[in-house]
């Protein structure tokens, strides 16, 4: 097996992220559990709890999902509650926006169908959606700690030294926030 190409140095201090987790260093719990059940207690969740569904789809990112149908699907509902209490989020709801916005017949269409149905028969209530959401952000925040010790790892040997300081203060500030979005999710 040929001896993989070292990254190109003139890349981006940003690409250092991107490098470090597609060589292989990324990593998922059972994320991917947590990520269904969110969307699924988002789904199944009723106008009496829009309030706090509205609040937790503030301080979610897509992003923070493993599984990129889940935050593509995170997305349209989250939109979907940010339109107001009387808007329905349901999984007929999501899928009737999915073909509105021509997703439903694009390359990944049949990922995000899957994920839809997973979602949709999961089961959870509404009320468990802050439960599930913090979940979803704590693996998310774990994840970027990783990436962030294998982009500096890697911005070492790669980025000039005028750059260092730089990109590891922006990974400092980027786990700030992910903190305080975590512990607002968190009762206590």
């Amino acid at each position: 097996m040929p001896a993989e190409t070292p990254p190109d140095p003139s890349a981006s201090a940003a690409d250092h992220d991107a490098v470090a987790l597609t060589d292989g260093h990324g990593w998922a719990s059972d994320t991917g559990h947590a990520e269904v059940l969110l969307l699924s207690a988002l789904l199944w969740a009723t106008p009496a709890h829009h309030d706090d569904l509205a609040d937790i789809v503030g301080l979610v990112r897509a992003e923070d999902f493993y599984v990129p149908a889940h935050g593509a699907l995170f997305t349209i509902i989250a939109e979907l509650i940010a339109d107001g209490a009387h808007r329905a989020h349901d999984a007929t709801t999501v899928a009737h926006e999915l073909r509105r916005q021509g997703r439903a017949a694009t390359l990944g269409a049949e990922h995000l169908t899957r994920a839809l149905v997973a979602a949709t028969s999961a089961g959870a209530d509404g009320i468990q959606a802050r439960h599930y959401a913090a979940m979803v952000v704590a693996d998310a925040y774990r994840r970027r700690y990783r990436a962030a010790g294998d982009g500096i790892t890697h911005a070492a040997d790669h980025l000039p030294e005028a750059e260092l300081w730089d990109y590891m203060c922006a990974h400092g500030i980027a786990l700030r926030e992910h903190r305080t979005r975590l512990a607002s999710l968190r009762p206590n």
